[in-house]
């Protein structure tokens, strides 16, 4: 006669109390996302957005620029090669100061940043300004 397995027996092997545990585990463990948390995603999200328009739209805007300031195609390059040395910059610096600053300031850092600095490069009167502004 084979004895009967009931749901509240305990674990007979040790592979099956080792997974009982870590079934657990992992129903003590789940994180519970609160509004905030939904916030920073979302500012999150548009502040990398508006860094992908950023890196894909320089081209463009460089040749805008350049035909209504008549830059030169060295100068336009060179405007091309500040801004992203500058993003790359950007990216080395911004990981230790998100350490030790917290991501959230680093983020609004970089936003309100980026909103200026766009605000400046929109209304610059001449070459060396633009380059200044560019970064």
């Amino acid at each position: 006669m084979s004895p009967m397995i009931t749901s509240n027996s305990t674990p007979d092997t040790e592979e099956e109390r080792q997974s009982s545990e870590r079934n657990t585990l992992l129903k003590r463990h789940i994180v519970k996302w609160t509004g905030k948390d939904y916030i920073f995603l979302v500012q999150w999200m548009l502040i990398k957005f508006g860094h992908g328009i950023e890196i894909y739209l320089p081209g463009i805007i460089t040749q805008q620029v350049s035909c209504e300031m008549d830059i030169s195609p060295l100068g336009e390059s060179v405007l091309g090669v500040i801004l992203y040395v500058f993003m790359a910059l950007a990216t080395l610096i911004s990981m230790p100061l998100a350490k030790k600053l917290g991501n959230k300031f680093v983020l609004y850092l970089s936003l309100y940043s980026s909103i200026i600095f766009a605000v400046v490069c929109a209304i610059v009167p001449n070459y060396w300004t633009l380059l200044i502004s560019r970064p």
